[in-house]
């Protein structure tokens, strides 16, 4: 199981990097890279949690 922690970033204009860490190791456990080139901050806004919970339905990974 993933009990690790989290941090959300932004890493550049229009990208958002969502990172889970594994809490035993502290090594990156999963990572979601999320851009938008939406010029209306308000429009962006308003899109950002549909864009967070699409990054999370590939979470957790799938075991290879």
């Amino acid at each position: 199981m993933w009990g690790g922690r989290k941090r959300v970033y932004v890493d550049a204009k229009d990208t958002l990097v969502i990172d889970i860490k594994n809490s035993a190791t502290k090594e990156l456990a999963w990572r979601a890279v999320c851009v938008d080139h939406q010029e209306d901050s308000a429009k962006l806004e308003k899109r950002l949690p549909n864009v967070i919970l699409k990054a999370f339905q590939k979470y957790p990974p799938k075991k290879k």
